[in-house]
């Protein structure tokens, strides 16, 4: 059986401190189930924040992905894949948009729409006075870029001077939105639902503003 204490001893040993770690030892999962190295069966409320939202181990998943492992693993993106652009065409077919783009994480994710604006920016002022208007209180992620999108100080202070270009709102606050948005406004961008900042949701008038005042002005709206 594996011991806690001495994987703990390991992992304070080698692993570099980002993240405080629960005190558990997890070893098995099945569905929104997981047992620790003792046996003990726990209720996953959090399901890898979000990687396994289908629950662990899933029968389908698990023969997926031993099927692909077995035919090919990685060619990279110089390389035709054909589960990439089949999966492509079904994600376009169900979300109704033209193009995707394949990221590793939410925060590879959130980097590319923010250069997606910043390039979108330039174009409009080349003079790079441009602004993305964003929420207090969201998490888009911990690389630089997306950190300086982050309306947390508490990220962001020690890692100051971030990247500027960034106009922080309340959320819901329709009034400070507009008035927040001006001729330098590429893009806003933000969580629908706000879940660092206490499992906010916006609400259906404020995001119908924000889509009003993109389409009207040709600015980006770019959702987390």
């Amino acid at each position: 059986m594996l011991k806690y204490d001495t994987l703990k001893g390991l992992d304070d040993d080698h692993v570099m401190r980002t993240y405080a770690r629960m005190p558990a030892l997890f070893v098995q999962g099945a569905g929104c189930s997981l047992w620790d190295n003792r046996g003990k069966e726990y209720l996953d409320l959090l399901a890898g924040i979000g990687v396994c939202s289908l629950g662990h181990c899933h029968p389908a998943i698990v023969a997926a992905v031993t099927r692909q492992a077995q035919q090919l693993i990685h060619v990279s993106n110089l390389l035709l894949s054909a589960p990439q652009a089949q999966l492509a065409q079904r994600l376009m077919e169900i979300s109704g948009m033209e193009k995707v783009f394949y990221a590793v994480c939410g925060a590879t994710a959130n980097e590319t729409a923010l250069k997606i604006a910043k390039k979108r920016g330039l174009e409009k002022r080349p003079e790079g006075d441009y602004e993305i208007i964003t929420l207090w209180k969201s998490f888009h992620g911990r690389t630089l870029g997306v950190l300086s999108a982050t309306g947390q100080p508490k990220y962001q202070d020690p890692f100051q001077p971030l990247i500027p270009g960034f106009r922080h709102i309340h959320v819901n606050n329709i009034e400070e939105l507009r008035a927040a948005f001006n001729e330098k406004t590429v893009a806003i961008h933000m969580e629908t639902v706000l879940g660092e900042g206490g499992v906010v949701a916006l609400t259906p008038e404020f995001l119908k503003e924000a889509e009003r005042l993109c389409q009207e002005h040709d600015a980006l709206l770019m959702l987390d």
